[in-house]
This record gives structure tokens, C-alpha cells and sequence, in this order.
């Protein structure tokens, strides 16, 4: 026995301590901040070693706030992987792993499930080899290598092994172990949202001692820009950003309305106000309703779970859960029909004469509030349909929204905000007054500002789009189904990673419409050669302290090649904004046999000569459709203030990365559930869907002694339903949390009898 406990330490401290010994090679040749990232791990382990809890707060940040891959190039491997080998074999060496030994022996059903689909992933994974190879960073698109898989696969692995931790941390404390982790998910929100008014212009506009501008860019729901934060696997479109909204916004709703700690539900409610900006500038459909539907899910669980306490009938708990999303439909449509669709634009819609009767809306619903009696019953239900259902065809184009139409749906819809919202006040009349003045204020803001957002001349051309757009997803979608190798008996999947190479191989035409890019040897010496294509740039972010950058180029070309060199001002994705600083130089390079040598001055856009600024991408396209260019070598001319990294590409692709701004689709399935079938089959679907249920069911019944496993599994449904029309689970950056909180739940200990609260819950 003895010699079992001796041995349940020694072997996961071994293995551990040399991951970890295997790491520190790799991550010291990280280019520009290896020795950075060296000296941070080595005080965050020793940390760790003293605070078990600090990764609660670590990870989360390094999430949303570390992404060194526009700079380094490191695609496959990042410095996200450093910090969570480090916590990982950090926390094997110091023995909390072996501390929950006893309580992973016991395998039951639902862990039995959750073991077949990790096996089922990592069997349809990349082959092993390609494991230890993803570190290098590839000589050409890394989405058709089978290092991609890796890529894919490595946040289930991190989600899934930081589960037991987090146990671990409950089981000794969980008061304190719930108060770090929403403490670093509620920070993680609020550092996002610096980031998104950085990249907004805000910051900047502050920084300048501007604030009439700063306003402006705040409220400027106008703008083609769609926010990214610095999530570079956005560099080929995608929803990391939303999936990360939703899954942060589970946990600041979750510190606001369960928690009674006065800091935690400060930040909580500061991170909840954060994340609904962010997403009402990120200008994403499936974002907006992915979020509605959380702000009306999560009360309608709580209320669910507290019914017969609080003496509700189902019908009141229905009605009183669809408050915000009624809500936000009549502001919508009082804001469309009283001040037409399009015409507005923040911030003068504080004159909106629909946004101020909409406001009246929850005012009257409070004040109805003590009426407990009415209204009451299931045929309030249909009802409430048959209110918002005008509005709701409306909005789907079915039917008109002007006129006497538009009048009536309106109305309609303004009489169902306020019936439900009533059943939100009956439902909340026991609560503390603090609690019933947040449910006010929320009821008269969040709607308001989406849809403020919505009726935008963006998001009202985006919502204009819908047939269009949908019809485009839905043709992708029979795409993909052709690209499986066996569409009909696909039963245990192609493979992680693998869609990009099957949609490339499947669809070899279109493919070869897209612009293309690997390093190749050419006469002893390497050269990155570009297919010519639409929409692919390959980038280098530099800095320049001059007014312009002198650039020297050596390339050779065939005929129709065209290379055009720009110098932008831009964070990820560009996708037409307005406000685009850029400048341009095109060169059509010698067909001969020699190559051609020019020089280029790119003035440096205004406005970038600032620290708070957004950072320049030197850029390299081919613009000749079908044909080859190869560039020998660039390099900044004495003069220019600054230095191009790499010029001569002997390193691949390191320094260098590529951007796609609109042809995503040969890149994402664009529907999580789909993806689980072609990568995983008929099985893993199956798998994954059961997974999700086990868990929710899971997490209902512990609700009052591990309250947080709620807004776990509310994050991961809500994810999967934003999944409907995208693959957030591309990116790590998505996956580990996704997974971290459904293995939280799946792998928690059966309810014991004795519910968990903490502190704050009894005050």
C-alpha cells in the first residue's frame, strides 16, 4: 500500500519533470521573447508551487491577453502551451495530482462516456510522430500539414487535465477555490474588453487627451470592423472571440447573481457590462442571439432550481425566463419602427424617441410587480407567442415591418416585454433590494444597447443579409459532407484537423483560386514563393521610427505576377473598415532568368506614431491569379528606422505570418456538431451530444452544493448553439475551457448529502 502511494507520486513528478525538461528547449527558441518567457515560467512555477490556486487566475489571462503569434510565427506550437505544460507538470512534480488518486478510481457511467470520446479524438488524431514535430513552425500553410491536428487536439487535452486540479482545489476549499476561479474568469473579461477599446481606437483617443473622439469610436456601432481582440487564429475568420465571450460571460453573470461578496459581484457586473460591449461591437448574428439566449437561460435554470421555494409554477418560471429576450425584441422593434432601420447611429439615439418608450417598459413592469395574481397559467404562455410573434416574422423577413404591420407587431411586441418582465419582478420580490435594482437596470440597458447595435446601419446591413449568407453557409456545409471519405458510413471520422486537406484534395479548383504560400530551396538558398489567388497576405509586423519605410526586394516572377507590398495599420482581421491606414506599392517582377531587384518607399500611415497605436503589418501579396512569385529577399533600407526579421526566410516562416480576411470557408467547417461528425463520425457525434446532456442533467442536480457547475454547462450549451453556424473549437484558446468545464462537471464526485455553499451565499 504503501509502496502504491510512493509510486502514485513518483510516476506523474517523473513524467512532469521531464515534459517539462522537453519544453524549456523549444520555448527558449521562441523567437524575441524566449528568454522572456523562460524567466516568467520559472517565477510563475515557483509561485504555483506556493499559491495551487494562481492558475485559476493565470490561465484565463493568458487566454485572452498572450498571443505571440502575429511576431514569432509560431502557429503550432505558442507560449499558450508553455503556461499550461508549466501549470500541468508543475502541478504533477509537486503531487496534486496523486491527491485525487481515491476519488478517480471509481469510474462511473459518465466518465466511462467521457473516456470513449477522449480515446475516439485522440485515436482520429494526428499520428504521434506529428506530436513531437509540432513545435517546428511549418514552410508552408500549416492548416494541410498533420501538425494542424495537433493544434486542434491540444485544448481538449488541457481542459480535460485541468478538471481533477480544480476538484481538488474544491474539495479543500471550495469557497475559496469558487472565489479564484470566477475572480480570473471576471478579470479575463475586463482585460478583454481593454483590449477591444485598444483595438477600437479608444485607448488611443484618451491617450491623445481626446475624449470627444474617444466617445465617438466608443459608440460607433457604424464601422464594417469586426473586433478580434488578439486572438490570431482569427487570422482566417472564425468565432474564437464570441466563443470566449460566451463561456466569460457565463461566469460574470454566474458572480452576479449567485455571489454576495460586494468585490465579486463588482466584478462581475463590471465584466458582464464589458463582455456585452464586446459583443455588441463584434457585429456577429450568431454572437447576438447566442448571448440573448444565455441572458434569458441562465435566470430561467436558477428559477427552475428554486420554483417550489419561491412558490412559482412553471408557466411564471417560462414567462419570467423570457424577460430579456422579449425585452430586447421590443426595443428592436420600437427602435425600427419609430426611427426607422438604419437611420440611427450612436450616440445621438439617446434621442430616439423608441428608445425612451421602451424604457418606460420595465419601469411599469416593477411598478405591476406586487400584482402577484396576474398573470398566472399556461394560456398566458400562448399568449405571449401570439405577442411576439408578429415582431418575429417581422425580423425574419416573412412579413412587412412598416405600416400598419410595423404599428401592430410593435405594440405587440412592447405588451410581451412587459408581461414578462412583471413575472421577472413577481419572481424576484423576496430578493434583497440590491438584487431587484440590478434586474431593473439590466432590463433597461442591455436591451437598449443591443438594440441600439442592431438597428446600426452595420448590423441592420448585416441582418439584411441573412437569406443570402445562409444559403452560402448551407451550400459549405453539403461541401463538407462531400469531402468526408465516407459521407453515409462515416462512422468513426476522417480525423482531427483533418478538414482543410480534405476540402483542399476535394475541391482542388477552388481551391486553387485561393492564394497559396510555402518556402521552397531555390539555387542553395530559400525563397518564399506565392500562388497568386485572392485574398491571402503573408505579413510581418515591424516597426518603423521614420516617416516611411525604404524597402529593398529581389524576386523573380512568371508572367501575370504581380506582387503588391503594402503597410498597414491593422490588428488581425480587415476586413473594409473605414478607418483602414494603409499604403501601397505594386511591382511586376522579371519573367527571365535572373531576378529583379527594386526599391520601394511605403509612407508610414497617419497616425500610428503612437504607443497606444495599432501595430504595422509589412505585407506581401501576389495579385497575378494562377501564377507563381518568388521573393528572394527584402530588407529595410539604412534610413527607414527599422528592420525586417527573417528577409531572407533561411528560418521558414518564422516572423512571418498569413491573414485571409474574407475566404474562410476552405479553413472551418462553420458548424461545431458537423465538425464532430466529419472529424470523429457518426460515433463521436454521438458521444459528444451524450456528453453535453450527462452534464447538464449532472449539473441541475448539484446545483445547490456546486452552484458553478451551472454556468459550466450553461457556457458549453451556449457554445454549442453559437457552434450552430461555427467551429469555435478550431482554437485552443476555446476548446481548453470548453472542455475544463464540461470535465469539471462529468468528473466531480457523485452528490454527497451535504450541500456546499460558500460564505457569501449566507449572507
Amino acid at each position: 500500500m504503501r509502496a502504491t502511494r510512493i509510486a502514485s507520486r513518483a510516476v506523474p513528478a517523473l513524467a512532469g519533470a521531464v515534459l517539462l525538461a522537453l519544453t524549456v528547449p523549444v520555448v527558449a527558441g521562441v523567437p524575441i521573447w524566449g528568454t522572456g518567457l523562460l524567466l516568467a515560467g520559472i517565477a510563475y512555477l515557483a509561485l504555483l508551487w506556493w499559491l495551487p490556486w494562481l492558475w485559476l487566475w493565470v490561465l484565463p489571462l493568458v487566454t485572452v491577453a498572450l498571443d505571440l503569434t502575429p511576431w514569432t510565427g509560431w502557429f503550432l506550437f505558442s507560449e499558450l502551451d508553455w503556461f499550461f505544460l508549466l501549470t500541468l507538470c508543475g502541478s504533477a512534480m509537486f503531487g496534486r495530482y496523486a491527491k485525487i488518486r481515491e476519488s478517480a478510481v471509481w469510474m462511473t457511467p459518465d466518465r466511462w462516456l467521457l473516456l470513449a470520446y477522449l480515446l475516439l479524438l485522440f485515436v482520429a488524431g494526428p499520428a504521434l510522430p506529428s506530436l513531437w514535430q509540432a513545435p517546428a513552425v511549418p514552410a508552408e500553410d500549416p492548416y494541410l500539414t498533420a501538425g494542424y491536428g495537433y493544434k486542434v487536439l491540444r485544448g481538449v487535452a488541457w481542459g480535460v487535465l485541468l478538471a481533477p486540479l480544480w476538484l481538488s482545489l474544491a474539495s479543500a476549499g471550495h469557497e475559496t477555490a469558487r472565489r479564484h476561479l470566477l475572480g480570473g474568469l471576471c478579470t479575463a473579461g475586463l482585460v478583454l474588453l481593454l483590449i477591444v477599446l485598444w483595438e477600437r481606437g479608444v485607448l488611443l483617443q484618451l491617450s491623445q487627451a481626446k475624449p470627444g473622439l474617444a466617445g465617438t469610436a466608443l459608440l460607433d456601432f457604424s464601422s464594417s470592423y469586426r473586433v478580434t481582440g488578439l486572438f490570431s487564429d482569427m487570422h482566417t475568420g472564425g468565432e474564437v472571440i464570441d466563443a470566449v465571450i460566451v463561456l466569460l460571460l457565463a461566469a460574470a453573470l454566474h458572480a452576479v447573481i449567485t455571489v454576495r461578496s460586494p468585490l465579486m459581484r463588482t466584478a462581475g457586473i463590471a465584466a458582464t457590462a464589458g463582455l456585452l460591449y464586446v459583443t455588441l461591437v463584434g457585429f456577429t448574428r450568431s454572437t447576438y442571439a447566442s448571448v440573448a439566449l444565455l441572458l434569458a437561460a441562465y435566470p430561467a435554470w436558477l428559477l427552475l432550481a428554486q420554483r417550489q421555494r419561491l412558490g412559482l409554477s412553471l408557466a411564471s418560471v417560462m414567462l419570467a425566463s423570457a424577460a430579456v429576450p422579449c425585452a430586447l425584441l421590443a426595443a428592436y422593434r420600437l427602435l425600427g419602427f419609430l426611427d426607422a432601420p438604419g437611420g440611427l447611429d450612436a450616440p445621438s439615439v439617446l434621442g430616439a424617441p423608441g428608445l425612451w418608450v421602451f424604457l418606460v417598459l420595465p419601469v411599469l413592469a416593477l411598478l405591476a410587480g406586487p400584482v402577484r395574481s396576474w398573470p398566472a397559467g399556461p394560456w398566458v404562455l400562448a399568449l405571449l407567442v401570439l405577442l411576439v410573434m408578429p415582431a418575429l416574422l417581422q425580423v425574419a423577413g416573412v412579413i412587412d415591418d412598416v405600416g400598419t404591420a410595423g404599428t401592430l407587431a410593435a405594440i405587440a411586441a412592447a405588451v410581451a416585454a412587459l408581461l414578462s418582465m412583471q413575472r421577472l419582478f413577481v419572481a424576484a420580490a423576496g430578493a434583497p433590494f440590491v438584487d431587484r435594482a440590478l434586474v431593473l437596470l439590466a432590463l433597461l440597458l442591455v436591451p437598449a444597447s443591443m438594440a441600439t447595435a442592431l438597428v446600426a446601419s452595420q448590423m441592420d446591413a448585416r441582418m439584411a443579409s441573412v437569406d443570402r449568407d445562409y444559403g452560402t453557409r448551407l451550400q459549405h456545409w453539403r461541401d463538407v459532407v462531400s469531402a468526408s471519405d465516407a459521407p453515409l458510413g462515416n462512422i468513426a471520422g476522417n480525423g482531427v484537423g483533418r478538414f482543410p486537406l480534405h476540402y483542399a484534395e476535394a475541391w482542388p479548383l477552388r481551391r486553387a483560386k485561393l492564394a497559396t504560400f510555402t518556402v521552397v530551396a531555390a539555387e542553395d538558398r530559400h525563397v518564399l514563393r506565392l500562388q497568386g489567388g485572392r485574398d491571402l497576405t503573408v505579413g510581418q509586423r515591424i516597426a518603423v521610427d521614420s516617416d516611411a519605410l525604404v524597402l529593398g526586394l529581389t524576386l523573380r516572377g512568371e508572367p501575370g505576377s504581380r506582387l503588391l507590398v503594402s503597410l498597414c495599420q491593422r490588428n488581425i482581421l480587415d476586413t473594409g473598415r473605414r478607418d483602414r491606414a494603409c499604403s501601397f506599392a505594386a511591382v511586376r517582377p522579371s519573367t527571365g532568368e535572373g531576378n529583379s531587384r527594386r526599391v520601394l518607399r511605403l509612407p508610414v500611415p497617419e497616425g500610428r506614431l503612437d504607443a497606444a497605436g495599432r501595430p504595422l503589418l509589412l505585407g506581401l501579396r501576389n495579385m497575378g491569379a494562377g501564377s507563381e512569385l518568388d521573393v528572394w529577399g527584402l530588407q529595410a533600407l539604412s534610413g527607414s528606422g527599422a528592420s525586417v526579421r527573417n528577409g531572407n526566410f533561411a528560418q521558414g516562416m518564422q516572423h512571418w505570418f498569413f491573414y485571409t480576411d474574407l475566404a474562410h470557408l476552405p479553413y472551418h467547417v462553420k458548424n461545431l456538431w458537423l465538425q464532430a461528425w466529419f472529424d470523429t463520425g457518426w460515433l463521436g457525434l454521438l458521444l459528444l451530444t451524450g456528453l453535453v446532456g450527462v452534464g447538464l442533467w449532472r449539473a441541475h442536480g448539484a446545483a445547490s452544493r456546486r452552484p458553478e457547475e451551472q454556468f459550466f454547462m450553461l457556457g458549453v450549451l451556449v457554445v454549442g448553439i453559437l457552434g450552430l453556424f461555427g467551429s469555435p473549437l478550431d482554437s485552443a484558446r476555446v476548446s481548453w475551457l470548453f472542455y475544463f468545464f464540461l470535465a469539471a462537471v462529468l468528473l466531480a464526485p457523485p452528490a454527497a448529502g451535504k450541500d456546499i455553499q460558500t460564505a457569501g451565499d449566507r449572507e
